[in-house]
């Protein structure tokens, strides 16, 4: 297991890679990554109403987040990179295959159905499929831009011991054509 967890908890962040306090009946058992390509999306697009992306140069972290709507209806996408384990830290694309947020290195995580400006409240879907393209990523007061395109999201459960996300069986997907970001780095 990578060591991001001692990073977001550290920062209190937990909330910003999608962890929530829900637990799976057996916490050790993952269950394989839906193909849910396959399946009917429950939920499609997102339109971001606001966009921030904050950097801790000391802890090795930038976190993107797109949030939509309001209590108790706040839709949030966040896009986070942990540099110390692996995430590029340059322009770039991500392929995303089946991510669980024990190991990613950039996390992609969107909510639904939250009360909280910070979304700890809501349903946790996380990236199975699809690509992130970084056309600028810097230091505090530069750019922060890219896209999302063809993402595939299925509802997890995370566990706030070692973050391992497990998909719910029968739970509902998530499809995100294309969502372009683009926000002003600011520091932590």
């Amino acid at each position: 297991m990578k060591h991001h967890c001692f990073v977001i908890a550290t920062i209190a962040a937990l909330v910003s890679c999608g962890g929530d306090e829900s637990y799976s009946e057996s916490p050790d058992a993952v269950l394989p990554a839906v193909d849910a390509a396959a399946e009917a999306c429950a939920h499609s697009g997102f339109t971001a109403e606001t966009q921030d992306a904050e950097r801790d140069d000391e802890l090795g972290v930038l976190f993107y987040t797109a949030t939509a709507g309001a209590a108790p209806n706040i839709e949030r996408v966040t896009l986070d990179f942990y540099f110390p384990f692996g995430a590029t830290d340059a322009p770039h694309s991500v392929v995303f295959n089946g991510e669980n947020l024990k190991d990613c290195h950039t996390c992609l995580v969107v909510r639904r159905s939250c009360e909280s400006d910070r979304c700890a409240d809501g349903k946790a879907f996380l990236v199975q499929e699809g690509t992130a393209q970084v056309t600028a990523i810097g230091a505090a007061g530069t750019s922060f831009a890219g896209s999302i395109s063809n993402a595939v999201f299925a509802e997890v459960s995370t566990s706030l011991a070692d973050l391992e996300t497990t998909v719910i069986p029968g739970g509902e997907t998530w499809c995100i054509d294309q969502l372009d970001f683009e926000a002003t780095v600011s520091g932590l």
